[in-house]
């Protein structure tokens, strides 16, 4: 009788142990790529534990960028073991990353990440897709620009640096893309844009061509390879300039 109490009792804590689901996060960090215009996406063995028709699908378990800070995410629920899976820009293969051998496991003839999961929910950090680059929530940058005694040009006053792309503008060192305004009248121009900490380098524009860009004495600026001196920034929490 007891060795049978004994076996039931073990095999409730193996069912209890085994059976269990946890929330798990996966996120990634799309600052650096064009969102396809299909979403993106997550692949991998965890699929059909977390109520999807089938494992390793690439369209139909979607992430989202609920913040709207370039980091897509979704939370499912799983039950603790080891998964493999992959981000896909998009929602068919072709679109998938290319995880580095680094921060990858070999299987299939190329290589996926891996996640260990235990008995506690869990959010995995972001990585920039295709990389095995952490990302770190992105900062909020201030930028201000004292415009007073200045003629504003018509096509307004804009900044343009190494940061506009992970901002979400199209490219770095656009002069047109990211204006700066004054909306309380008081000749200070400004803009704030969400970008991950660092060192960034930038000028201000009076207008939205390079034939407008300020000369940023030496005492304030850092060599930019053409002769001249650009801003320099380092920041590691929220700023304003």
């Amino acid at each position: 009788m007891k060795k049978a109490l004994f076996f039931l009792f073990l095999s409730l804590a193996f069912t209890h142990l085994f059976g269990q689901t946890v929330n798990v996060t996966f996120q990634v960090d799309m600052s650096n790529e064009t969102v396809n215009a299909n979403g993106v996406h997550i692949a991998g063995n965890f699929q059909q534990a977390a109520g999807f028709p089938s494992n390793w699908q690439p369209g139909t378990t979607q992430l989202f960028d609920s913040l709207s800070n370039n980091i897509y995410e979704i939370t499912v629920a799983i039950p603790t073991g080891t998964y493999e899976y992959k981000f896909i820009n998009g929602n068919a293969w072709g679109n998938d990353e290319s995880v580095p051998a680094a921060c990858g496991i070999f299987s299939g003839g190329s290589y996926n990440r891996e996640v260990v999961i235990g008995a506690n929910d869990t959010t995995i950090p972001p990585v920039f897709f295709g990389t095995c680059l952490a990302s770190t929530p992105p900062k909020m940058v201030v930028f201000q620009l004292g415009m007073k005694g200045q003629i504003i040009n018509s096509n307004g006053v804009h900044v343009a640096g190494n940061f506009q792309q992970v901002a979400g503008f199209p490219s770095n060192w656009d002069p047109t893309s990211t204006e700066l305004t004054d909306p309380d009248g008081d000749s200070i121009y400004t803009d704030t844009v969400m970008i991950p900490a660092g060192t960034i380098e930038y000028k201000f524009i009076n207008g939205n061509t390079w034939l407008n860009e300020e000369t940023v004495p030496s005492s304030c600026g850092v060599p930019n390879g053409s002769g001249g001196f650009n801003r320099s920034l380092i920041f590691a929490s929220d700023t304003t300039l």
